[in-house]
């Protein structure tokens, strides 16, 4: 086997540089997103679980379904 050093990582899919991920890091206590499908609502909590990360365990969000059928999340901690 060869090491290899001073090798970059790549950015791109899977590295917290998504659009996710973004949004997650810009979103403030009281923050929340709205309109959002299922799919993208559970994108946006791993999001929020991976770039909050709390030791005590507890989640850093809520999401809830709207009357519409959408989903809302809001950052709580």
């Amino acid at each position: 086997m060869k090491i290899d050093k001073d090798i970059p990582i790549p950015t791109g899919p899977n590295t917290g540089s998504g659009e996710f991920a973004v949004t997650a890091r810009a979103m403030e206590v009281g923050d929340s997103v709205g309109d959002l499908c299922i799919k993208e609502r559970t994108n946006l909590t791993n999001a929020l679980k991976t770039v909050h990360k709390n030791e005590s365990g507890t989640r850093c969000f809520r999401s809830r379904t709207q009357l519409d059928g959408t989903h809302r999340v809001w950052r709580i901690a």
